[in-house]
C-alpha cells in the first residue's frame, strides 16, 4: 500500500498522536531481528588519534559559511602583513615623504586584493604597519586616524600607482611583486631571477621566493607527462626548493607568514599525495612513513589540516590496498587499524568508502598484517571488529583471545560469535558478566536503524556498522551490550530481566514491547512496585506540560527521570484495564491533582443517586480534564495510526483517505516475519512470548480502541454520555455535542455520527440542532469549550 501523506497542519496540530518532536528515527533494537544482533562494530578513529598522540590543533572561534566565502584566509593576511614589515624595514634608509609616496600605493594595492573576497576583516597590529579593511580602508599608523578610503572605479588609478611603486622598489621586493601577477612557469622566471641576486640584496625574501617558487613548480610536476625522469627531475626541484626554505631561515631569512613551517607539509605532500599514490610508488618516490611522521609534527605544532593530511594518507594506501609499508611502520600500521577500524572516516558519518569497498580494504589489510606476521595482541579490539566484519569468524576468536577481558567491545564480539554457535546461553553469561554490578541511571547509547536493513539477514559484511556517537565511545558500548543481553534474556523468556535492561539502555520502543504486550499488567506492576520506587522529588510539581510520550526525541525533550517513564506506562496500562484508581499513585506528580479531580468527577458522574443534570455536568467536567491531560491519562505506545493519506493501493476500490490503518514495526514484527523467512533466528521469540503477543495484537489491533492512541475519543466519549443525561433541545447539551463531533469529524468521520445523530434528533430544536438537520452534518462553527455550558444551558 502506497501512503501519499497530505500534511493537513490544521488538524495534525490537534492530534495527541502526532509526534511532539520531528526528525528522529528510533533506536535499532527489536524492530530489526537478526540485524541488530549482527551488525559489525565501528570505533572512533578521532578519538583514537587523540588518544595515540593528544588533542590536535585547537580549533578556535567557528567561522560563519559568510565569513568561509568571502573573508581572506589567514595565511594570506598574515603574508599580506609580513611583507610590509620586510618592505619597511628594507626601505629604513628612504626619506620619510619617499617611503609615503611608494609604499602607500603597495599597501593600498595589497588590502585590495584580500578586499577582492568582501567581507570585514583586521590585519593583527603587530608590525609597524597595520591595515585595517573594511570595504576597504586602509590606516598607516603612527597617523591611526588618517584613513585612506578607495572603491572598485578606482581600481585602474591603484594598480597604476602600484605598478608605478614596484618599478622603484628594492630589486628583490620588485621581482616579488611582479612574479604575483603570473601563475606556472612564468612566475617561477621571476623567482628564479630573484634568487640570482647576490645573497645580500634578497636577504628579506629568500625563503619567500624559494617557497613561492616550490609552489609554481608542482604543476610542472603534475603535468610531466608518463616519462619517469621528467617526473623525478621535477619532483627533486621542487623539494630542493622547499628543503631550501628552512635553510633559508636558519641563516637570517625572514620567515613571512611562517613559510619554513608550511614547507615542510608540502614535502610530506610530495612523499604522499603530489602524485596518486601508485604512480608515487613506481617511481620510488612515496614514503607514506616520512611523510606521517612531518604531518605528526606539524599536529603538534597547530597546524589545524594536520589530522585531513593524516587521513588522507591513510585514505590514499588504504584506496589502493597499498598496505605492505603501513604493516611494516609501527605507526602507520597503528593508525590504519584504527582509521578502516572507524570506518574509514574522520568525523561520524563522513565515510570515504561505501560498505563494499570499505569490507574489501579490511580484508586487504588482515592478509597483509599476517603476511608481515604481525602480532595482532597489540590492537586486539579493533582487530577482531575488521574480522568480525568480514566475516572470518576464527579470526576474531583466535584475536580475541589477546583482547582484554573487561574490553566492552571485545565482550560485544565474543557474545556475538557465541551466538553464531548457537550457544546463547553462553552469550547472555558473557554480557551479563560485563555489565554487573547494574546501576539505575540511564546508559544512552546512540544507534539508528534503516529498516530496510532489516532485509539483509545476519551477515554483518553486508550491513552498516554501528558508529557509536557518544563523547565516551565505551559508554555507547556498555549501551549495546545492555541492549543484546535484553534481546537474549527476552528469547529465553526471562521478561522481567530483559525489561530492566532495556529500561536502563534507554531503548524506549524495546522496554514498552516488554512492558504493554509481554507482560500483563499485574505482573508489571509488582515488577515496579519491587524494583522502581517513585523518584525522589527534586523540584516542585509545575503545570506546565511534561513529557511522557516514548516517542519524544531525547536530544529535543526534557528527559524523564529513571522511574518516572516506565511508572507512567504501568499508570496507563491501570487505566486502559479500568483500575483508574489503583493508576493514580503512579502517575507523574504534575499529573496527579487534575487525574484525582477527575477520579472524583467520575465517581459523582456514575451516583444513580444524583440528579441527571448533576451527573450530566460532572461527565462534561471530567471530559474536559481528560482533553487538558491529552494522552497523558491512557495513551498505549503500539497501535494503529492516524494520517490524512489516501488509500492508492492497488488492491483499493476507490482511493478514500486511510485515516486509521495498520503500520510496521513493533510487535507484530517481533512475532511475524516482514517476508518469507523469518527475522529473528538468532534469538527468536519462544511460544510463550508469541502466545502474549498474540493475544495482545488480538485484543488491541485487531479490535482497536481508538481512546488508546488518541484521547479526543475519550473525551468525546465522556461528552456524549454527559448529552445523553440532558433533556431534549438543552442548549448546552447541543453545544457540547458539535464539541464533541468536531474533535472527530475530521479525524474519522465515522465515529462522529453518533454526536451528529444525537444533535439532529434530541436537540433538533436548538440552532447547532436545527444546522444539523438542515445540512446534514455539524456546524463549521468552531468555540472553545466552557465548563458551565451545563448549568449555563438551563
Amino acid at each position: 500500500m502506497t501512503k501519499h501523506t497530505l500534511g493537513w497542519i490544521g488538524l495534525l496540530a490537534g492530534l495527541g498522536v502526532a509526534w511532539a518532536c520531528s526528525g528522529w528515527s528510533p533506536e535499532e533494537g527489536l524492530v530489526a531481528g537478526d540485524t541488530a544482533l549482527s551488525r559489525p562494530f565501528e570505533t572512533n578513529f578521532p578519538a583514537d588519534l587523540i588518544a595515540y598522540h593528544g588533542p590536535g590543533p585547537a580549533a578556535g572561534e567557528t567561522r560563519s559559511l559568510f565569513a568561509r566565502m568571502h573573508e581572506p584566509s589567514p595565511p594570506r593576511v598574515v603574508v599580506s602583513e609580513g611583507l610590509l614589515v620586510e618592505l619597511r624595514s628594507a626601505t629604513a634608509g628612504w626619506t620619510a615623504a619617499r617611503r609615503e609616496q611608494l609604499l602607500r600605493p603597495i599597501a593600498s594595492y595589497l588590502a585590495a586584493r584580500l578586499a577582492d573576497n568582501g567581507g570585514i576583516y583586521q590585519l593583527s597590529a603587530d608590525g609597524p604597519w597595520k591595515l585595517v579593511v573594511n570595504g576597504p580602508e586602509v590606516v598607516f599608523p603612527p597617523r591611526a586616524l588618517r584613513t585612506h578610503r578607495f572603491a572598485e572605479k578606482d581600481r585602474p588609478t591603484l594598480e597604476a600607482a602600484y605598478a608605478a611603486a614596484v618599478k622603484e622598489l628594492p630589486a628583490e621586493f620588485r621581482l616579488y611583486f611582479r612574479s604575483l601577477d603570473y601563475a606556472g612557469a612564468d612566475g617561477a622566471l621571476l623567482c628564479d631571477e630573484l634568487l640570482a641576486l647576490p645573497a645580500g640584496e634578497r636577504k628579506h625574501l629568500t625563503a619567500l621566493a624559494h617557497y613561492r617558487r616550490a609552489r609554481l613548480r608542482m604543476a610542472d610536476v603534475r603535468s610531466a607527462g608518463p616519462d619517469d625522469a621528467t617526473v623525478r627531475r621535477a619532483l627533486a626541484a621542487v623539494r630542493a626548493d622547499l628543503e631550501a626554505v628552512g635553510t633559508a631561515v636558519r641563516a637570517g631569512s625572514a620567515d613571512i607568514g611562517g613559510v619554513a613551517f608550511a614547507a615542510q607539509g608540502w614535502l610530506a605532500h610530495l612523499r604522499c599525495a603530489v602524485l596518486p599514490l601508485p604512480r608515487l610508488r613506481a617511481l620510488g618516490e612515496a614514503d607514506l612513513g616520512q611523510a606521517l611522521r612531518i604531518y605528526l609534527e606539524q599536529r603538534r605544532g597547530g597546524e589545524p589540516t594536520a589530522d585531513d593530511s593524516i587521513v588522507h594518507i591513510l585514505r590514499a594506501a588504504a584506496g589502493c590496498e597499498d598496505f605492505t609499508e603501513c604493516a611494516r611502520d609501527p605507526e602507520l600500521r597503528r593508525l590504519m587499524t584504527a582509521y578502516l577500524s572507524g570506518g574509514g572516516q574522520l568525523t561520524q558519518g563522513s565515510a570515504l568508502f561505501d560498505r563494499e569497498g570499505l569490507v574489501g580494504h579490511a580484508r586487504a589489510w588482515l592478509a597483509a598484517l599476517r603476511a608481515a606476521r604481525v602480532d595482532f595482541s597489540a590492537d586486539a579490539v579493533r582487530l577482531a571488529a575488521l574480522a568480525y566484519r568480514v566475516g572470518d569468524w576464527e579470526g576474531c576468536a583466535q584475536t580475541l583471545r589477546e583482547a582484554p577481558s573487561a574490553d566492552p567491545l571485545a565482550t560485544l564480539l565474543r557474545a556475538r560469535l557465541d551466538l553464531r554457535a548457537g550457544r546463547p546461553v553462553e552469550a547472555t553469561r558473557t554480557l551479563g558478566a560485563l555489565l554487573q554490578p547494574q546501576d539505575r541511571r540511564f546508559s544512552l547509547g546512540v544507534y539508528f536503524y534503516d529498516f530496510d536493513d532489516r532485509t539483509r539477514g545476519a551477515n554483518p559484511s553486508e550491513l552498516p556498522a554501528y558508529r557509536f556517537e557518544l563523547p565516551d565511545p565505551s559508554a555507547g558500548q556498555f549501551a549495546k551490550a545492555r541492549s543484546e543481553l535484553a534481546t537474549l534474556l527476552l528469547a529465553q523468556g526471562r521478561y522481567l530481566e530483559a525489561l530492566d535492561h532495556f529500561y536502563r539502555t534507554g531503548q524506549t520502543k524495546d522496554f514498552a514491547y516488554v512492558a504493554e504486550c509481554v507482560l500483563k499488567v499485574d505482573e508489571l506492576k509488582a515488577y515496579v512496585d519491587r524494583a522502581w520506587p517513585e523518584d525522589a522529588s527534586t523540584v516542585k510539581p509545575t503545570a506546565k506540560r511534561i513529557k511522557y510520550r516514548l516517542d519524544e526525541e531525547p536530544e529535543q525533550c526534557t528527559p524523564l527521570p529513571p522511574a518516572q517513564a516506565l511508572r507512567h506506562l504501568l499508570a496507563r496500562r491501570l487505566f486502559r484495564a479500568g483500575r483508574t484508581a489503583e493508576a493514580l499513585p503512579y502517575y507523574p506528580a504534575e499529573i496527579r491533582p487534575p487525574f484525582a479531580h477527575y477520579l472524583e468527577l467520575m465517581t459523582r458522574a456514575a451516583d444513580q443517586t444524583k440528579a441527571r443534570r448533576e451527573r450530566a455536568d460532572a461527565y462534561w467536567r471530567a471530559a474536559l480534564v481528560l482533553r487538558e491531560l491529552d494522552d497523558a491519562t491512557q495513551f498505549c505506545d503500539f497501535g494503529q495510526d492516524w494520517t490524512s493519506a489516501r488509500d492508492y493501493s492497488d488492491d483499493a476500490k476507490d482511493d478514500k483517505p486511510l485515516h486509521w490503518h495498520d503500520v510496521g514495526g513493533l510487535p507484530r514484527v517481533r512475532v511475524q516475519p516482514v517476508g518469507d523467512e523469518p527475522d529473528s533466528l538468532l534469538a527468536a521469540p519462544g511460544p510463550d512470548e508469541q502466545a502474549r503477543v498474540h493475544a495482545w495484537i488480538a485484543a488491541n489491533l485487531d479490535r482497536p480502541d481508538r481512546a488508546h492512541r488518541s484521547a479526543r475519543y475519550a473525551v468525546a466519549r465522556l461528552a456524549l454520555q454527559a448529552a445523553e443525561l440532558l433533556p431534549d433541545d438543552d442548549l448546552g447539551g447541543s453545544r457540547i455535542l458539535q464539541f464533541a463531533g468536531s474533535l472527530l469529524k475530521y479525524m474519522e468521520p465515522a465515529a462522529a455520527q453518533p454526536y451528529y445523530r444525537l444533535l439532529a434528533t434530541r436537540f433538533k430544536g436548538t440552532p447547532l440542532g436545527a444546522h444539523a438537520r438542515a445540512k446534514h452534518w455539524f456546524s463549521p462553527l468552531a468555540c472553545e469549550p466552557d465548563p458551565d455550558w451545563i448549568l449555563k444551558g438551563r
